[in-house]
Formats: C-alpha cells, structure tokens, sequence
C-alpha cells in the first residue's frame, strides 16, 4: 500500500511537471471539454447511442466500472473510450448496486452517485490540483481536478488499467 501511495505521488508529481513545462503530450484541452465545478452531476449525460458515447469521459466511466467489478471483462479490453453494449449492461449492474434508477444511461443521478464515492487524498494535493482516489476492493483510479477551472484528469490503476504514462484529460 505504501509503495502505490509512492507510485501515485510520482505520477502527480511528473504530471504537473508536466503541464507546468507545456507539455506537448498533453496539450490543451479540446474547447468541448466540460469543466465542472463541484461535482460531476454537470458532466454530459453518456449512453449507448447518446451524443455523447465515446471519448475520455466514457473511458473515465468504464475504469470506474472496472473498479466497482460491474464487469468481468479486463480493464484493458473493457475501458476502450466507446460506450457499447457492454458498458450499457455494466451500467445497469452497477446502478442496479448504487440503487439507482437502472437505464443504462450516465445523467445526472449516476454521476452524483461515483462523485459522491471519491475520496480526497489530501496528501497529493498542490498548489494547481485537488486529488482524488475512487478504490474498491484493492482496485483504484486517481482523479485531480485542477483548481483554476475544474478540469478534471485521471489515471488508472497500474500494472491492470493503463497503458499510458500519465494523466488523461475526462472530456470528451
């Protein structure tokens, strides 16, 4: 446990290192990015055949699918950006566990109801970035959320949910 901690405060760490730097890798955000402020019941409502169904915000849903076990699937093959038939039915189980209104569809409700399961990590705080660890059952994914406008980043649990070396934008 000590050691993620340790591999989560390196990856905070080079992330702001890199977008202090202006890092290329990342870029800016897209001007569809949606920045909420204090929760994420404004994010886009996501769905199977929605305007919204694919990009970094499904992906972003998919891992916390994944961290929740709503799936069996590998996170690699499950958290593919796209909102699909098996999303829709990890959706549904998921929000059939939160009791919820199952729909398949990520509004308002469902949004609220992951934001509301995050936990502050303090400890990985900066000056630019709040951080965030949505956990369960040895599973994890780190959420900052940048103080100046909202954006919000994430970064899956390694070796199992990632191949990527530092945090995504969750838009869009």
């Amino acid at each position: 446990m000590r050691l993620r901690s340790r591999g989560v405060a390196a990856r905070v760490a080079a992330f702001i290192l890199a977008v202090t730097l202006g890092s290329a890798a990342l870029g800016p955000s897209p001007a569809s990015a949606h920045t909420p402020s204090g929760s994420w019941g404004s994010f886009h409502t996501i769905c199977w055949g929605c305007s919204v169904d694919s990009g970094n915000i499904v992906r972003a849903w998919q891992i916390i699918l994944w961290v929740d076990k709503a799936t069996s699937a590998t996170c690699f093959s499950f958290a593919d950006g796209g909102f699909g038939s098996n999303t829709d039915r990890a959706t549904e189980v998921w929000q059939g566990r939160m009791d919820l209104g199952v729909d398949g569809s990520v509004g308002y409700n469902t949004w609220t109801k992951a934001y509301s399961r995050l936990v502050r990590t303090p400890a990985l705080d900066n000056a630019e970035f709040y951080a965030y660890d949505y956990r369960y059952n040895g599973r994890f994914v780190t959420f900052l959320k940048r103080k100046s406008d909202g954006a919000w980043y994430f970064y899956p649990d390694p070796p199992y949910c990632t191949n990527t070396t530092g945090f995504t934008p969750m838009n869009h």
